[in-house]
């Protein structure tokens, strides 16, 4: 993930603290604390996502079997157990090349109409055949449907209960290709990479100690740009940091791990809260960075769908 962020000093700096430059009569206009707080698209974080995975050129009905049993780290660069990968996916894509998947995974674009087969399989030694997929009791027939322009295929181990996937590999039937039956996902072949900046257009701006309502009924579009949808926004969740704004967005991909405390909320088929009813949160106070995060917890692609800082104005 980059770390060169051009608007990072301007989102830095919050809009009731910075003045103008020295010399400039135009003072930046002081920025209310709000007891509702609309989180609106122009609160809204920039991300900018880059999903890499192998690509592989496979014999046509050849059982070929996907292993992950070598990884010691995920998509996030978090560390991995692969034996702790309980069920896996397989989606095949007839019309879309490798690199419109990726993008389309990336930016949560994939719609239902992309994919004519999907299947599941629970893995064995960290790994599955094509032949242990199945939907509904039935079992794929490989030699049916492996072929040379049925589409571009794909494999996604993950955890049972837990949106999102740990890794992925895709292919493609060809002949003449080797007929190798199985492949390996090496280390670091599969990777997402972002570049965000946590307040480039401002900051939701609270009073020290704190408790606002959160309203979210008036978003229009999510961080990855598409419309959103608050009937699937059903997680909220308020994150209290020791690192600053630069540092986070630096180490984005850990940005849960790296909170001193989270507050969750599960809020479906709500658009608004009350952060006086989240159990044990304490109210805004001065002194650290402040995030509110908005989450699809059934969405393959964990990104926030929004995410917005939080300034706290001191009494």
């Amino acid at each position: 993930m980059t770390g060169h962020h051009p608007l990072a000093a301007v989102a830095l700096c919050t809009l009731s603290a910075c003045g103008a430059p020295e010399g400039d009569d135009t003072a930046a206009p002081a920025v209310e604390p709000c007891d509702t707080c609309l989180l609106t698209d122009d609160l809204n974080y920039d991300y900018a996502p880059d999903l890499t995975a192998p690509s592989w050129q496979v014999a046509p009905g050849v059982d070929l079997r996907v292993s992950w049993a070598d990884l010691t780290t995920d998509l996030l660069g978090h560390a991995l157990d692969p034996a702790s990968l309980d069920r896996a996916l397989l989606l095949v894509f007839p019309e879309l090349t490798p690199d419109e998947i990726l993008d389309g995974l990336a930016h949560d674009t994939i719609d239902q109409p992309d994919v004519t087969l999907a299947m599941t399989c629970t893995p064995q030694e960290s790994g599955c055949a094509l032949s242990d997929f199945h939907l509904a009791g039935n079992h794929l027939d490989v030699h049916q449907y492996l072929l040379e322009g049925s589409g571009t295929w794909l494999v996604a181990p993950g955890r049972e209960g837990e949106a999102g996937i740990a890794t992925l590999a895709l292919f493609a039937a060809q002949e003449g290709a080797e007929p190798v039956e199985e492949r390996s996902i090496a280390q670091g072949e599969a990777a997402l990479q972002v570049e965000v900046d946590l307040a480039p257009r401002g900051a939701i701006a609270v009073q020290d100690g704190a408790f606002p309502v959160l309203d979210w009924s008036g978003l229009t579009v999510d961080a990855l740009g598409n419309p959103i949808s608050l009937s699937r926004t059903d997680r909220l969740r308020v994150g209290r940091y020791d690192l600053d704004e630069q540092e986070l967005e630096e180490r984005f991909l850990d940005i849960e791990l790296l909170a001193v405390e989270t507050w969750e909320v599960d809020t479906t088929g709500q658009t608004s809260w009350d952060t006086a009813r989240i159990s044990g949160f304490p109210g805004f106070t001065a002194g650290d960075t402040w995030l509110v995060v908005l989450e699809c917890s059934t969405c393959m692609n964990p990104a926030p769908r929004f995410l917005g800082r939080v300034d706290v104005i001191g009494s």
